[in-house]
């Protein structure tokens, strides 16, 4: 078990990691001495048999009810969206987005920000802990439905980059649908589409060739080109920004000066 820091405004407590290992021994073995020691009590227990229990999952599903109760009359949410409104202030702010990058912020994101709204109003700072790397896809993918293409600078500034690298390992370098694909010599194979001569500012590739090519035939249609390149390069795992399956294209956001060993190859549009 490994204690973790705990901030809290309002009540000490203490949280701890606790990694699980085959069939969740080492649970079953914390629970059973803490009952026999007491240092764990059964919320709710009347005496009666405990109920036949196997795993932490039939735990969770015999009290977790009951543990969400508990947790929901311990701490009180700063902003409750199924019951209150959000502010003007917030409102205004989600407009001004909409009107000058052209989407609206989710529900969760509108509730957190009046929730540290309400927060600084009676408080200097805030902290906010967020899944950014999450957030960070998720936003990509919006960019892309929206634009056609990855064109903002912004979501590949270092600093933001340097704090995405350290959120990612499990979509990346631990990512066994990844892992597998690696060569010999640790590389990952990408491709990409394009009617372009080179990959200037193109943070976008695939890992299905065929998908490149449907790609790279798609941006004939628009630029009037009757060809386009479909370029192969060599990725390192520790390269990879971020594995985005959303739109099931297999894409991996990689820089450029991190994509190794390019060839290229031109194709005609006609043939595909």
């Amino acid at each position: 078990m490994k204690p973790l820091r705990v901030i809290s405004s309002r009540e000490k407590f203490d949280v701890w990691l606790l990694t699980m290992s085959k069939d969740e021994k080492n649970i079953i073995a914390v629970v059973n001495d803490g009952l026999k020691s007491e240092a764990i009590a059964i919320p709710g227990d009347t005496g009666s048999s405990f109920p036949a229990v196997r795993s932490v999952t039939q735990y969770l599903n015999a009290f977790g009810v009951m543990i969400a109760e508990r947790i929901k009359n311990q701490f009180q949410p700063l902003f409750d969206p199924a019951t209150e409104v959000l502010s003007p202030e917030i409102l205004a702010v989600n407009e001004h987005i909409k009107a000058n990058a052209g989407y609206s912020l989710y529900d969760a994101q509108l509730a957190v920000s009046e929730a540290h709204k309400r927060c600084l109003e009676h408080k200097k700072s805030t902290l906010c802990i967020a899944q950014l790397y999450n957030t960070y896809k998720e936003l990509l993918d919006d960019m892309y439905l929206l634009q056609g293409h990855y064109s903002y600078p912004q979501f590949f500034l270092p600093d933001l980059l340097c704090e995405i690298m350290t959120l990612n390992r499990h979509d990346t370098v631990e990512n066994p649908e990844l892992t597998s694909l690696l060569d010999e010599d640790g590389y990952l194979t990408v491709y990409r589409g394009q009617v372009a001569e080179r990959m200037r500012n193109a943070n976008s590739c695939t890992l299905d060739r065929s998908m490149a090519i449907h790609v790279g035939r798609a941006y004939t249609l628009s630029s009037s080109s009757p060809t386009f390149y479909c370029v192969t390069g060599k990725v390192k795992l520790a390269d990879v920004i971020a594995f985005l399956q959303g739109r099931k294209e297999h894409e991996v956001m990689v820089m450029q000066k991190n994509v190794k060993h390019k060839t290229k190859k031109m194709l005609n549009s006609e043939d595909y």
